[in-house]
């Protein structure tokens, strides 16, 4: 159903103005567009003031449709949809000859405990505002996202919120990679006092690529509070939620109640651990200010094995340092710095 109008000026682009389309709901396993449109693709500057897809609000639009020797040039794309401000200046490109849509886009979103539902995930992550940045392409037509067939970098960046505890009922899915206080829960250690309302910060800051359903971080993801700060690296399949050559870097202010430091170390060497006791008491003060303990994550992120393997220690491997090592074991590879490194 379709309320607008066109307007035609000789060979200018055309002018779709539409205050209302809706079409029928999708059952969302195929594209819904075919690679053989682009051909017949007009040239127009598109605006739509309300669009709807079976009974879901997908909100107002803007675009312009440019044929270029490749394909067609979605450009200068602006969306307001479920809590979500798309957009795309310099447009996303559909390739006709690899059917694939890339280009840069960014997502700017308010109140993520109210934006996610609308998504049909569970709020497992509170925060004043959040941003995506994409910079990717994907199979098929600019509509035929698919997280699992991202190749490209995407960051991530949010503000004053907090990790929730969520369960998966009814028809919304976790999304996992935001469901923190699950890795917290199986440390060695008893957190209960960080999670128990869920675990607040400051600003979260990843930067990640996608290569067909691995994520990988390049760089390790940054999650600060006030009392807290946590630093993550490693990747993940996203097909399966297995994770590979994950480490957490814990950063807690130590205090009476929590010497987890002194349990590791009686725990991996109880000789040490009379002199680690010892020097609590001369550098009590400094102890007592900040420690950092490492941790190495397996498993799936519903069900992750998380074991300690450090303390003092806030170094976790970067992206190339993945990539090196996994040189190195599968082919002996080493780089051209000393020590592959």
């Amino acid at each position: 159903d379709l309320n607008g109008s066109v307007t035609s000026r000789g060979d200018e682009p055309l002018e779709l103005r539409f205050a209302s389309i809706h079409l029928p709901e999708s059952d969302g396993e195929d594209d819904p567009l075919d690679v053989g449109v682009i051909d017949r693709l007009p040239e127009a500057d598109v605006t739509i003031d309300s669009l709807t897809i079976g009974d879901e609000d997908f909100g107002t639009w803007s675009f312009t449709m440019r044929q270029q020797p490749a394909g067609v040039l979605i450009g200068d794309l602006h969306a307001n949809l479920k809590g979500t401000e798309i957009t795309a200046e310099e447009g996303v490109f559909w390739d006709a000859s690899s059917n694939r849509s890339g280009g840069t886009v960014r997502l700017t979103m308010q109140d993520l405990a109210e934006v996610l539902p609308q998504w049909d995930y569970a709020p497992s992550l509170e925060a004043e505002s959040a941003e995506l940045d994409i910079d990717a392409s994907w199979p098929g037509s600019p509509l035929n996202v698919e997280v699992n067939g991202l190749r490209g970098d995407v960051s991530f960046r949010a503000k004053n919120g907090s990790f929730v505890d969520v369960s998966g009922g009814g028809a919304l899915r976790i999304l996992s990679l935001l469901n923190f206080n699950t890795i917290l829960k199986r440390m060695s250690f008893n957190f209960k006092d960080v999670v128990a309302r869920g675990m607040s910060f400051d600003t979260i800051k990843a930067e990640t690529r996608f290569d067909d359903g691995e994520l990988t971080f390049l760089e390790p993801a940054k999650v600060k509070g006030s009392g807290s700060d946590f630093k993550i690296g490693g990747s993940v399949n996203l097909v399966d939620g297995i994770m590979n050559d994950n480490e957490l870097i814990v950063t807690l202010p130590v205090s009476d109640s929590l010497p987890w430091y002194a349990v590791y170390i009686s725990l991996a060497n109880p000789a040490a651990a009379v002199a680690v006791l010892a020097g609590q008491q001369v550098l009590k003060k400094q102890i007592k200010q900040m420690s950092s303990a490492k941790y190495e994550i397996s498993g799936s992120w519903d069900d992750p094995q998380v074991k300690m393997v450090g303390i003092w220690n806030n170094n976790v491997q970067d992206f190339e340092e993945l990539a090196q090592d996994k040189l190195e074991s599968e082919y002996g590879v080493e780089s051209a710095t000393e020590g592959g490194r």
